[in-house]
């Protein structure tokens, strides 16, 4: 017995006998979706040649630069026992070689923090918003370039601004920055302009059915067919969605 009969005591065949003639549709091509996220995103510091300025000499590089990788902390964090900053990761990663087991109320890996050997564990690490007065202001002054891309791209990213904005905008603005194409079971993977060039004429574009509201590909838009979708899909002949469709007042659930 077919799911439909099962469920509403009617099979496919009673509702399709009388076939209406397919109404032209014009499908406009959808819209390349903002904001997506680099394929990778560099988590790593900053090179200090990408300062395009910094505070005065008086003040110590200790203050915004990472003591392990000596670069400026695209994730900066600040430890509570003794103030000095770093890396989000380059803590962690000190915390898992370095890190001893302390036995206390808790199990917890501590660790010495490379410019003064205080103990700091993982719940130690403060981030921006929690940080002292001083070195807000002082992590403030750090502007910088981006550095997606090099002198060899075909395209470089201009963008200057705060440290602290530099890895949004890397990973989610940087019209330079690698992306994978947003259609669905594709793996193209390249700059951003180059993947809008490609959305539009790529094989795995899919829109909408007007009538089944099942997604569909964009190159088989005009010769698709609800009802032999809709069977096929019952069948276990193509992907299972789980979508409504309308059909002379009766509605199939697939599941």
């Amino acid at each position: 017995m077919s799911s439909s009969k099962r469920l509403f005591g009617c099979s496919l065949a009673d509702v399709s006998g009388t076939k209406k003639a397919r109404r032209p549709v014009q499908y406009k091509v959808p819209a390349f979706p903002k904001g997506l996220r680099a394929n990778s995103m560099n988590r790593s510091s900053v090179d200090s040649s990408f300062l395009t300025s910094s505070p005065p000499e008086g003040i110590s590089p200790n203050l915004y630069t990472c003591p392990i990788c000596l670069g400026i902390p695209r994730i900066p964090v600040q430890l509570s026992n003794c103030g000095h900053l770093g890396c989000m990761t380059c803590f962690q990663r000190h915390l898992q070689i370095s890190g001893v087991t302390h036995n206390g109320f808790q199990q917890r890996l501590v660790a010495s923090c490379p410019l003064c050997r205080a103990d700091f564990a993982e719940d130690n690490l403060k981030v921006f918003s929690s940080w002292l007065p001083l070195y807000k202001a002082v992590f403030g002054l750090l502007m910088t370039e981006c550095s997606v891309g090099d002198s060899s791209s075909t395209f470089t990213c201009s963008w200057s601004g705060p440290v602290m904005d530099l890895l949004h905008h890397e990973s989610y603005e940087c019209p330079a920055r690698r992306i994978v194409c947003p259609n669905p079971f594709c793996r193209y993977v390249d700059s951003e302009s180059k993947v809008r060039q490609h959305f539009s004429t790529c094989s795995c574009l899919q829109v909408r059915c007007m009538d089944c509201f099942l997604p569909i590909r964009w190159e088989s838009r005009d010769t698709h067919n609800c009802e032999q979708t809709l069977m096929d899909a019952l069948r276990g002949k193509s992907l299972i969605y789980t979508y409504i469709f309308v059909n002379r007042n009766l509605i199939y659930i697939l599941t």
